[in-house]
C-alpha cells in the first residue's frame, strides 16, 4: 500500500530534511501511485537538493523518476531530456545500472508513444543484454514484454509472441507479479 509507505516516508523525512534521496523516494512513490502533480513536486525538490549535495548518483536516480512521470503525464520532451541527461550522468557508473535500464525503459516507452517502434526495440533489446549480462531478472522480464510490445505495434507477431513468452517465464522465475499479469 502505497499511503502506507508516504506516511513512512513522510516521518523519514521529518528527520531527514534535506535528503535528495529521501524526496526522491517520496517522489517515486508519487509516481508509482500516479500522483503526477506530486511526483513532480517532491522530484523538482529532491533534484535541487541532489544538485546542491553534487551527488551524481543521486541525481541520476532523481532523473529517471522526472523521466518516467514525464512519460506518464504525456510530456514526452521533458521526459526525453531527463533521461538523456540522467544516462549522460550515469554512464560510467556501472553500480547505477538497473536505473539505467530503467531510464533507457522509460525513453522506450516515450518511442512507442510517437510510433518509433525501430527506436522503442533497440532500447528494450540494449536494456535485455544489459539485464541479462547483470542477472537483473525482473528488468529482463520487462525488456523481453516491452520488446513484444514494441514488436506487435510493428506488425511482428510471431517475435511479439515469443518475447511475452519468454519475459512470462522471466517473470515467473523473478516473483515478478506485475509482469505475469501483464
Amino acid at each position: 500500500e502505497y499511503g502506507r509507505a508516504l506516511e513512512h516516508a513522510a516521518a523519514l523525512q521529518q528527520h531527514a530534511p534535506t535528503s535528495a534521496a529521501v524526496a526522491r523516494r517520496i517522489g517515486h512513490l508519487h509516481v508509482v501511485r500516479g500522483d503526477l502533480p506530486a511526483a513532480r513536486a517532491e522530484l523538482e525538490r529532491a533534484r535541487g537538493l541532489s544538485d546542491a549535495d553534487g551527488d551524481h548518483a543521486e541525481m541520476v536516480r532523481v532523473l529517471a523518476d522526472i523521466a518516467e512521470a514525464g512519460f506518464l503525464g504525456g510530456e514526452h520532451d521533458a521526459a526525453l531530456a531527463s533521461g538523456r541527461r540522467a544516462l549522460e550522468l550515469g554512464q560510467s557508473d556501472r553500480s547505477l545500472l538497473p536505473v539505467l535500464i530503467a531510464v533507457s525503459n522509460s525513453l522506450g516507452k516515450v518511442a512507442l508513444e510517437q510510433g518509433d517502434y525501430g527506436e522503442a526495440a533497440r532500447r528494450f533489446e540494449a536494456n535485455l543484454g544489459d539485464a541479462r549480462a547483470a542477472g537483473v531478472t525482473p528488468e529482463v522480464a520487462r525488456a523481453l514484454i516491452n520488446l513484444g510490445i514494441a514488436s506487435l505495434r510493428a506488425g511482428d507477431h510471431e517475435r511479439a509472441e515469443r518475447c511475452y513468452q519468454e519475459g512470462l517465464g522471466a517473470a515467473k522465475d523473478a516473483g515478478d507479479h506485475r509482469h505475469r499479469a501483464f
